[in-house]
């Protein structure tokens, strides 16, 4: 039977016989001319003489899966937000208010470790015994663990809140309120949960600081610290945190970039590191340390 071209099928002009391949390969082999189906030669060589069928994309099945999960955690999460807008939380009690009074004893110098986990804290020089604290609470296990221990020449304080369950949305108050003594060398950790943090520490005779934020803002004054050399850390959370630092005694800040920004005023910026006036040219240098979280950081030098 002729084909397309006019040949006898099985013989088309070029082929070699019985093998309907064209003897230098399906490169040489002649092919009509003319539009396809019948004109444009197939990749191995071959004459197709019907036009090549169209593939179509199934379509994707991605996007209705990825909104059926959408779906199901949105159910889920607003049925725990409701279990805890309805079951959880802290039973309230009438608001308590405590005092605290710690004596130094034989100890020369002392650590001081608080560790709050709701609710606000203040720090203060001052205290004519080795601390003086007023606790404010209105949940009967959130009443705080005092211990003071002395080594020797050297004392411990801890004061922490115990551990406490989700506490809902309500009235809730755990406020603390320390004061320590201004001539006795301290080494303070202070870690912070849910609530604003103001240590105010001028007059305090600090050698170590060590701040661990957690959500809400902090406020750490070291001006007027006693004129000695003091280390001090801050590994910052959620919040804006401002550190003011004393213009009389050098300071050097490293800081461990964040997601946090960083804002100085009156200090000279290398890098990551943040220097006043003072800086080497007085006896005794505070060296901070701060890794930088969410929030922003506001160094100032001075009041």
């Amino acid at each position: 039977m002729p084909n397309k071209t006019g040949e006898p099928a099985g013989n088309v002009s070029g082929e070699s016989p019985g093998t309907g391949l064209p003897p230098g390969g399906p490169a040489t082999r002649n092919y009509p001319p003319g539009p396809a189906p019948y004109g444009n030669p197939p990749t191995q060589g071959w004459y197709y003489p019907y036009p090549a069928p169209v593939l179509r994309p199934r379509p994707s099945r991605f996007p209705l899966v990825l909104g059926l999960v959408a779906a199901i955690f949105l159910v889920l999460f607003i049925g725990a937000l409701a279990w805890l807008i309805t079951m959880g939380g802290e039973t309230t009690i009438p608001l308590k208010t405590e005092t605290e009074t710690v004596p130094q004893g034989s100890a020369s110098t002392v650590t001081v470790t608080l560790n709050k986990g709701i609710g606000d804290l203040r720090v203060a020089g001052g205290a004519t015994d080795l601390m003086n604290a007023t606790f404010q609470y209105n949940v009967e296990k959130w009443k705080p663990n005092v211990n003071y221990n002395v080594n020797g020449s050297a004392g411990s304080i801890s004061v922490s809140q115990p551990s406490t369950n989700w506490i809902g949305f309500g009235n809730y108050r755990n406020d603390w309120n320390v004061l320590l003594n201004n001539n006795v060398p301290l080494n303070m950790k202070v870690d912070t949960g849910v609530g604003k943090a103001e240590l105010i520490l001028a007059g305090l005779n600090l050698r170590q600081l060590e701040v661990n934020s957690g959500v809400g803002d902090s406020r750490i004054d070291l001006t007027g610290i006693s004129s000695q050399s003091a280390n001090v850390t801050i590994k910052a959370g959620v919040g804006k945190t401002t550190l003011l630092l004393p213009d009389n005694i050098g300071v050097r800040v490293v800081t461990n970039k964040g997601l946090g920004s960083i804002h100085a005023t009156n200090l000279v910026v290398t890098n990551n590191i943040y220097t006043n006036s003072a800086y080497g040219n007085t006896p005794a240098t505070v060296d901070v340390v701060i890794n930088v979280g969410v929030g922003d950081i506001y160094l100032q030098n001075g009041r």
